[in-house]
């Protein structure tokens, strides 16, 4: 069904000025298309950060403040990462390379200092987890309620 949906679709846009063309033309749509993935991306690493670190109970304030950080990610993650990588006279496999080795890098760092701190960077009442009641000695032992 949806593939005769867009076969309907594309049909009807090559056969020249109607409603449907002059809605997909639209330039505001067709940005909106362009930064969706990195909005996609964007959107719930924002948001887990932010109940993690700043919003306990989400208000419009916090939720429009979530929403523009992630427009403004994704409009720079299109330009800045997207664009230049799809132009191979721009990214060449040298300077890649070295871009994929620094993220590398900063991703383990991060990740390394989560797994000593054995996840748990601050109180988490709602699940019952307190930072005191974990040990770390490159493994996680958690004191469970016996």
């Amino acid at each position: 069904m949806i593939s005769l949906l867009t076969l309907v679709i594309l049909v009807t846009l090559n056969q020249g000025n109607n409603l449907l063309s002059n809605i997909l033309d639209n330039k505001l749509l067709v940005a909106l298309g362009n930064i969706s993935f990195s909005m996609y991306m964007w959107h719930q690493v924002l948001v887990a950060y932010a109940r993690y670190f700043w919003i306990q109970s989400p208000h419009i304030t916090h939720l429009t403040i979530l929403f523009v950080l992630t427009v403004i990610l994704a409009v720079m993650s299109y330009f800045l990462i997207e664009k230049p990588f799809r132009s191979k006279a721009r990214i060449n496999t040298k300077k890649l390379l070295l871009i994929l080795v620094g993220t590398f890098f900063i991703s383990s760092a991060s990740s390394f200092f989560i797994y000593i701190n054995a996840g748990v960077l601050k109180d988490i009442t709602e699940l019952g987890i307190r930072k005191a009641d974990i040990e770390t000695n490159l493994r996680v032992i958690v004191k469970c309620c016996v």
